[in-house]
């Protein structure tokens, strides 16, 4: 990864959410595919897999066999694909979907990303550009549902959002 990515670790009164911990990623220079996501941007990880989870999707042989695995229809909001050469090392598959602006032939600005290895969910992805947060857009965005959850008895977001403060200058 050329960017940079700060790990924040869930306080215990998180444990009804199922997420592990957080990790903010800031790529400078964007990522795969090119002409889609090589902007500027940050991708916020919202992690169901453990660290040492994480740590062991190192994409070698027996990793990338892992992270190929496909998880039941179920747990993705219809729509959603896997990425192509979507594999991140500690991360796992990408998936996208199809109907997302960019993939349309829109700028990305943002967008919710769902990740999976051994056929498990294991992160939910919003990202979003440096230009839309440097601008006064704010988003407020639904978030697809899989018909079925993996953990049971958990609470898992249906909308991502953000918003710029204005400045003192403004």
């Amino acid at each position: 990864m050329d960017g940079y990515e700060f790990v924040l670790m869930m306080p215990k009164q998180a444990g009804s959410t199922g997420i592990s911990h957080v990790s903010i990623d800031w790529n400078p220079k964007g990522h795969i595919p090119p002409g889609v996501y090589d902007v500027p941007h940050f991708d916020v990880h919202f992690y169901l897999a453990s660290t040492k989870e994480r740590m062991k999707m190192t994409l070698d042989e027996a990793s990338m066999k892992k992270c190929q695995k496909k998880p039941d229809a179920k747990l993705l909001p219809a729509g959603y694909i896997y990425a192509p050469q979507g594999e991140v090392k500690y991360m796992g598959a990408h998936w996208v979907d199809v109907k997302s602006p960019e993939l349309n032939g829109s700028p990305f600005t943002h967008t919710f990303i769902y990740g999976t290895y051994d056929a498990r969910v294991v992160f939910l992805e919003p990202m979003v550009t440096r230009a839309f947060l440097e601008g006064k857009a704010a988003v407020n965005a639904p978030i697809k549902q899989p018909e079925t959850y993996q953990l049971a008895g958990k609470y898992f977001p249906t909308k991502y959002m953000s918003t710029r403060s204005p400045s003192k200058a403004s």
